[in-house]
């Protein structure tokens, strides 16, 4: 009996941590809104997907050119809005030397890296830190050692 109740807890301890990493790792849209103003962005890319400003006769109007889904955020090659990293800019043949050690990256635009890799900031799902609508929202992503070719863990 002892051993039943201990592979119920184990389960239930294993399909709640799972439930935990599903939900931080879920893709959102997120609104900051004071007065008429608002921002939207979302955890896909750190993306900012809308930004609301009144012009000079009142009339509110986004000023961010983006897209209308999520999906179309993915299939982007013109990172609107997004967050661009490890690196903005190209590496001219996908390496680069430091402290004497060739480092060979993830090419994605012919033999060059742009913005990161096929896999930089733009197309991960950063962690929701904190968040309150009037005020700011914190997102965070871990880049661990190895992605893409970099060196070291970065903690943006």
């Amino acid at each position: 009996m002892a051993k039943i109740q201990e592979m119920c807890l184990f389960l239930l301890l294993a399909f709640s941590i799972a439930r935990v990493s599903e939900a931080r790792s879920a893709i959102g849209v997120y609104e900051l809104k004071k007065g008429n103003f608002s921002v939207k962005l979302t955890n896909y890319g750190a993306i900012v997907v809308s930004v609301f400003l009144p012009d000079r006769n009142g009339k509110l109007d986004d000023v961010v050119l983006g897209f209308d889904s999520i999906e179309d955020y993915k299939n982007d090659t013109a990172y609107f809005g997004a967050i661009v990293g490890r690196v903005a800019n190209r590496i001219k043949g996908a390496q680069f030397i430091l402290n004497g050690k060739k480092y060979k990256l993830v090419p994605n635009e012919g033999n060059n890296m742009l913005h990161g890799g096929p896999k930089g900031f733009s197309d991960v799902v950063w962690q929701v830190e904190s968040y309150n609508t009037d005020s700011h929202i914190t997102f965070t992503y871990n880049s661990t050692n190895g992605e893409e070719g970099f060196s070291g863990d970065l903690h943006v």
